[in-house]
């Protein structure tokens, strides 16, 4: 009973199996279940702030319906936007050379 393969894992609402293969697409060969774990985590809590923020503002405005545009201020609003800028000029970069 004691061995590792009945040790119980941390449920994520995240699925594994998809963001392992999104780990492995971008050319990770083999991914290790710390960083899978890792990876999930964050973008859990990523999601669960950038959501809290939208529906704040949707409770604020009176309304009911969360928008794509409520979630794209939140995720702006919250600092996470940097990383997209930063990939652009990254593969802007990578094109140049």
């Amino acid at each position: 009973m004691g061995d590792k393969k009945t040790k119980r894992r941390k449920k994520f609402f995240i699925a594994e199996a998809p963001v392992r293969r999104f780990m492995h697409d971008q050319g990770d060969e083999i991914v290790g279940g710390e960083a899978l774990g890792l990876l999930i985590k964050e973008l859990e809590s990523v999601g669960k702030d950038i959501t809290k923020m939208a529906l704040d503002m949707v409770k604020d405005q009176d309304r009911k319906k969360v928008t794509a545009d409520d979630v794209r201020f939140a995720f702006y609003e919250l600092g996470y936007g940097d990383w997209t800028k930063r990939d652009k000029e990254k593969k802007e970069k990578d094109k140049k050379q």
